[in-house]
């Protein structure tokens, strides 16, 4: 995107990014009914499966930190800062984003 310079693309991975904090949101809230229609709130304490769940819902709330507070304003600063701290915070977001599946892959297989 720097060696570009085009206003029109940084303008679409900004609402690319929104529409992802977005989406993150829902996410966050269809999980919470989820838990209500099959374990419930009382198992997330003291097992297994709640650590792995609150696990994920803090990382999904760090990846939520990291989108608007990071990701957003380094690409509304683009032409300024270059492309490095965008890189820098989009790296760190996928980092988390890998982690949050990989602990949520394993609430699904725990007994």
């Amino acid at each position: 995107m720097n060696k570009v310079k085009d206003e029109a693309l940084i303008q679409r991975a900004i609402a690319i990014e929104r529409a992802l904090t977005y989406v993150g949101t829902f996410t966050m809230i269809f999980g919470l009914i989820l838990i209500m229609r099959t374990r419930g709130f009382g198992n997330l304490l003291g097992s297994t499966w709640g650590t792995l769940i609150i696990m994920a819902f803090g990382l999904a709330v760090v990846l939520l930190g990291v989108g608007d507070s990071g990701l957003r304003p380094a690409l509304k600063h683009i032409k300024e800062q270059g492309e490095a701290p965008a890189r820098r915070w989009a790296i760190i977001g996928f980092i988390l984003t890998v982690l949050a599946v990989g602990v949520m892959t394993g609430a699904t297989y725990v007994i």
